[in-house]
């Protein structure tokens, strides 16, 4: 299991919420920084918490194939994952051409629309059912999420 957490969570009692985020580790759930770099932005949360996984935001992903910038910071992200020994999720992949671009950068997983829409738990046993059946997806290294 992973939670998810934005940096909101560290303005106020920043002990609390390491303490907590520690705990949770403990009893081995991951712990991925959600937005990282669209709110409050402090690499200081990287190098002071136990995160697993960093996001890429959807807005980065979204402009990816319109922007060189979008491209850069993407990169960016992944290579400083990497070196903390973190994995990456690239929220909102929509189009091929985005995964494409995604795959190029060497990330982790991903998860948006071009996988599956966002369904109730009890609507997952036909999707998965028939996962199974297919051929794997090419998506090399990339872990749908």
């Amino acid at each position: 299991m992973e939670i998810e957490v934005t940096e909101s969570l560290f303005i106020g009692d920043t002990q609390a919420a390491l303490d907590s985020l520690h705990v949770s580790r403990e009893l081995g759930v991951r712990v991925a920084l959600e937005d990282h770099g669209i709110d409050y932005s402090s690499l200081a949360y990287l190098c002071r918490f136990p995160f697993d996984t960093l996001k890429i935001d959807r807005s980065f992903v979204r402009e990816l194939t319109t922007r060189h910038n979008a491209r850069a910071v993407v990169g960016i992200i992944v290579d400083l994952a990497r070196s903390l020994g973190l994995r990456t999720l690239a929220k909102g992949v929509v189009e091929p051409a985005q995964l494409e671009l995604l795959r190029k950068a060497c990330g982790d997983s991903l998860q948006g629309y071009l996988v599956a829409r966002p369904m109730p738990f009890h609507g997952l046993e036909s999707p998965l059912s028939g996962w199974k059946n297919c051929a794997e997806p090419e998506i090399n290294q990339w872990r749908v999420s």
